[in-house]
């Protein structure tokens, strides 16, 4: 549910930058979503097509690039990406930590017309 709240918040920045702009509509917004950040694309889609009616925003595509967790191997130094439940460095086999990789969120950018 914590995805209804980051979608007001994604509405309410678009709306004020496109206002900024002059904008008679917003086209598109393309979003990045990490694997760890918690947010699911498919909610995040269903609360902005509920929450953007009747707004300059209405009927934008949101783009969205998905960025895989990533760990790093300290046995053997190697940045692999996590797979399903696999932490296991395909290299040495020892498990991986977390880097930052994977736990983004933001908007990359607002097309309007």
């Amino acid at each position: 549910m914590h995805e209804y709240a980051v979608t007001e918040n994604i509405l309410k920045i678009v709306i004020e930058q496109a206002a900024k702009a002059d904008a008679k509509k917003v086209l598109a917004i393309r979003l990045t979503i990490g694997a760890l950040s918690g947010f699911e694309q498919d909610c995040i889609q269903m609360y902005y097509e509920e929450l953007s009616k009747d707004t300059i925003a209405a009927g934008a595509k949101l783009i969205v690039t998905k960025v895989e967790a990533q760990l790093h191997c300290r046995n053997c130094d190697t940045d692999f990406a996590l797979t399903h439940t696999d932490y296991n460095c395909p290299t040495c086999g020892v498990a991986g930590v977390y880097n930052d990789d994977g736990r983004d969120f933001m908007i990359e950018s607002i097309e309007i017309e």
